[in-house]
């Protein structure tokens, strides 16, 4: 059988790591026997854009025919540039339009549709699912964005699940987000929790000791939802640690600033591929995810940086929202602390600088919960969903 999956960000170069959770999430369903296309929008105006060459795992940069470009997609993700250029909403309708004329055309040649985020992506699969009939899934990779919370808005989350024959959230937390949009008016099989896996990969850390600096490692973006200012805050207060934060984003320079003014002990790495991340992340003795909650109630759904560390044998000290919670209240491998709380992430720090025993029980745990997030135990799971859409079980 084959699948269009239809996303709104996707690798534009060898070792981009924006979106490669949609391809590797591809990858997993070829290696289960089920063909893959994706489709994707088309960058604007990005000279480096080289796209890794897959012979089987066709990438359609769309629209190719018509003539337009979006300037919300790709980059730091669509909420965040919308924000940081707000005028780039006024051509997502035509853009959108064309993408969904064309991406109608390539699903006539597909058994399903499966559209990663309920928005804007999801809003498209189910137009396009209405036209051509072919069966729609979604993967809910997070609750409904900001703008998708008050009303009427509220309503376009309610009518993509509606039209979706199944949506797979990545987590409990983000199920639980769906089923209030939706106030209850989908049955519970049609939302099932699968989370996305991770390839597995060794550490490389030696045992930490009083002899250097606990080494924890940040990735990410810099947006304000990931709380890299509580971590920023926080390092100040506890000794024996050195920070660094692997990403870039539009609070990159007053993260810098806050960094300089409290002299916390925090190295800016900037942008780096997907090995150079996998690589930091097998050198680090702790991952740190300080996500806070947004103001409307946004969460993390499960943040692929998670398993990404647990799959490098790398334990996390993480905010207590979103999947965070229930992933590391369920496999270990990591410490919980308040959302937003400095206090609380310096103390988690501290404890870990402090406690070698506790350090070393983390690293087994979160070596133990890398194997539960693999691609090999979790891609015969997708596949069956996959299969689950087009009546192929």
């Amino acid at each position: 059988m084959r699948v269009l999956m239809l996303t709104s960000s996707y690798p534009l170069h060898p070792g981009d790591y924006r979106g490669g959770f949609v391809r590797d999430m591809a990858r997993a369903l070829l290696a289960q026997g089920i063909e893959v296309e994706v489709a994707a929008p088309r960058p604007d105006g990005d000279e480096s854009w080289a796209p890794e060459d897959e012979p089987d795992l066709p990438v359609r940069w769309l629209p190719a025919v018509l003539p337009l470009r979006a300037r919300g997609f790709h980059g730091a993700g669509l909420e965040a540039n919308l924000r940081r250029d707000p005028l780039a909403l006024l051509t997502l309708p035509s853009f959108l339009g064309a993408f969904a004329v064309e991406a109608s055309v390539r699903s006539l040649f597909c058994d399903c549709i499966v559209a990663h985020w309920l928005v804007p992506m999801g809003l498209v699969g189910a137009a396009i699912s209405r036209y051509s009939g072919r069966p729609l899934g979604v993967v809910a990779h997070s609750g409904p964005p900001d703008p998708c919370r008050v009303w009427p808005a509220d309503r376009v989350v309610g009518h993509v699940v509606k039209s979706a024959r199944s949506t797979a959230c990545v987590s409990t937390s983000v199920h639980q987000q769906v089923v209030r949009a939706v106030a209850g008016a989908v049955a519970s099989d049609r939302l099932p929790v699968i989370p996305l896996g991770v390839d597995l990969r060794a550490g490389t850390a030696s045992a930490p000791s009083r002899d250097r600096p606990l080494r924890l490692l940040f990735v990410g973006r810099l947006v304000g939802l990931k709380g890299v200012d509580i971590l920023v805050r926080a390092s100040a207060r506890v000794p024996g640690i050195d920070v660094g934060i692997l990403g870039d984003g539009p609070e990159m320079s007053s993260l810098r600033a806050l960094a300089q003014e409290l002299g916390a002990p925090v190295r800016f790495l900037g942008e780096a591929d997907v090995e150079a991340s996998r690589r930091a992340m097998q050198a680090a003795d702790l991952l740190v995810v300080p996500s806070r909650r947004g103001l409307l109630g946004r969460q993390e759904g499960l943040p692929r940086v998670l398993a990404e560390a647990w799959s490098c044998g790398l334990p996390v000290v993480a905010s207590a929202t979103g999947g965070l919670t229930e992933a590391i209240a369920r496999q270990g491998g990591g410490l919980l602390c308040l959302p937003g709380d400095v206090a609380d992430l310096a103390r988690a720090l501290r404890l870990c600088r402090e406690t070698p025993a506790l350090l070393a029980r983390l690293r087994t745990e979160a070596m133990a919960a890398g194997s539960a997030f693999s691609w090999d135990a979790l891609g015969p799971r997708w596949a069956a969903w996959v299969r689950g859409l087009a009546g192929r079980a």
